[in-house]
């Protein structure tokens, strides 16, 4: 039996924009789980911040900018 064909990888800034786009909607809220291992919370919230946040298109936020300095990984 071949192999599947390989699907495009998208990227959550790219999901967003696509939903954006397709449904008109003009605010998302973002949750990141918690209940799991801590290494990987950490993980998932420091990639959150420099590879989807900077694609948002919101005025700048001081609370999100502090936010993020707190996240210290380990």
């Amino acid at each position: 039996m071949p192999p599947a064909p390989r699907r495009h990888r998208r990227t959550l800034p790219h999901t967003l924009a696509t939903t954006a786009r397709r449904t008109g909607i003009g605010h998302v809220i973002l949750l990141v789980e918690g209940a799991g291992e801590r290494t990987r919370t950490l993980e998932n919230v420091t990639l959150l911040g420099p590879e989807v946040l900077p694609t948002c298109d919101a005025a700048p936020n001081p609370s999100r900018a502090d936010l993020l300095s707190r996240i210290r990984p380990g």
